[in-house]
């Protein structure tokens, strides 16, 4: 009885008819093909694009795909390809800046920024070249 009524909802352009018959439908292929022949019998008398539109809000790009191609709608079948290579691309989010977007840039603590360490000691080169020759 809920198939009937889906059924009925679906050819009056109810998108939840629609998705209750897929979903009784996909269910019904793993175990029990009498429900699934009938499933698709009812689905068979809502009009094709009313159905793949239903397979595409539940993101059956698939079984869209297969929809459309079955009733000819190549175009529609063609936009589930494109779907579906969409979702599987990589994305890349990218920044371009134009300019100078930084505008303050402080160096703090950098070896840059000092001749010497501690209140007057030697250069941090000959620091480096003594800790050199005592690692020699």
């Amino acid at each position: 009885m809920r198939v009937n009524a889906a059924c009925s909802l679906g050819l009056m352009g109810d998108a939840r008819g629609i998705q209750t018959l897929v979903t009784e439908f996909k269910a019904a292929q793993k175990n029990d093909e009498s429900h699934m022949n009938r499933c698709k019998y009812l689905l068979d008398q809502i009009p094709p694009k009313d159905v793949g539109s239903g397979l595409e809000k539940l993101e059956l790009y698939d079984d869209a795909e297969e929809w459309y191609n079955s009733a000819s709608m190549l175009e529609k079948a063609a936009d589930m390809r494109r779907k579906k290579a969409d979702m599987g691309a990589a994305k890349i989010s990218q920044k371009i800046v134009h300019g100078d977007e930084v505008t303050k840039t402080e160096i703090k603590d950098s070896v840059l920024n000092r001749s010497t360490v501690g209140g007057g000691g030697s250069s941090k080169m000959q620091e480096l070249k003594e800790l050199k020759e005592m690692f020699d």
